[in-house]
């Protein structure tokens, strides 16, 4: 069974990424046994897996690598997995999503090109472009059997790019915080609130990048819905966002899609 794996910056757009293919693409978190172990190197990392509808077989990883330094570390993990592994468990298609912050488009693109060539995949760069799955190849260590048309034994991988914007479309949080706006005049207060206490300390260094405000905001809003942090509130509550929305908030989100075909 192919696998697919998205590679994000943090905890938090990693849980929002998985409610978005939870509700608008039908996967299922599963609790088997992964088909692959994926390192954890330090508490700031996550790593989940989903199976696609009724198949309980994980097949789907969302990790959030614990910060954009540990992207290109985590995609050299998964390509040594892809050199080794036979075509049962070798990850066909890959995701990697993090923040513009700062950088110009162009910059983001070489950053991305950069962690791709690292890493060991030889792909066309006028085809390499974020928003956009394209076709690479790694050479494996793994060849089960010769197949006409591949040389050697070359691995053929799909991969995505997408740099999110801040504090624009694109950002999950901003998404949400809008969704939960529309909720009622209540959810409407909380985050209006939220967003201008937030606002008021954004200087401080806890808040140094900047989609950190408004990721701040969220979690003060999620903070009041449930006080005590009980899960089960939280999650109730973002059931309830219309996330199939997010396709018009940010048509990269759609995209995803290919991930469970």
């Amino acid at each position: 069974m192919a696998l697919s794996i998205i590679i994000c910056e943090g905890k938090t757009d990693a849980i929002l990424i998985s409610y978005f293919l939870i509700k608008q693409y039908g996967v299922n978190f599963s609790e088997a046994a992964p088909p692959v172990k994926l390192p954890i190197q330090h508490k700031n990392q996550s790593i989940k897996w989903y199976s696609i509808k009724e198949n309980n077989k994980p097949s789907i990883a969302i990790l959030g690598a614990g910060g954009i330094d540990n992207i290109p570390k985590t995609l050299c993990e998964i390509s040594e997995i892809n050199r080794n592994a036979s075509e049962k468990v070798r990850f066909t298609k890959i995701a990697l999503y993090f923040d513009t912050d700062t950088r110009k488009k162009t910059d983001c693109k070489e950053l991305f090109c950069n962690w791709l060539t690292k890493a060991g995949y030889e792909y066309e760069k006028d085809k390499a472009n974020l928003d956009n799955w394209f076709e690479a190849s790694i050479t494996g260590a793994f060849t089960p059997h010769h197949t006409k048309g591949v040389k050697n034994n070359e691995v053929g991988i799909n991969i995505f790019g997408l740099a999110l914007p801040c504090d624009s479309k694109g950002a999950l949080e901003t998404f949400l915080l809008n969704c939960l706006q529309e909720k009622g005049d209540e959810d409407n207060k909380i985050v209006t609130a939220a967003e201008k206490y937030i606002n008021n300390i954004k200087d401080v260094s806890y808040l140094n990048k900047r989609r950190f405000p408004k990721k701040a905001a969220l979690g003060s809003v999620l903070s009041v819905f449930s006080p005590d942090w009980v899960f089960t509130r939280m999650d109730d509550k973002l059931k309830l966002v219309e996330w199939e929305k997010i396709t018009d908030f940010s048509n990269s989100y759609k995209k995803l899609q290919f991930l469970t075909e």
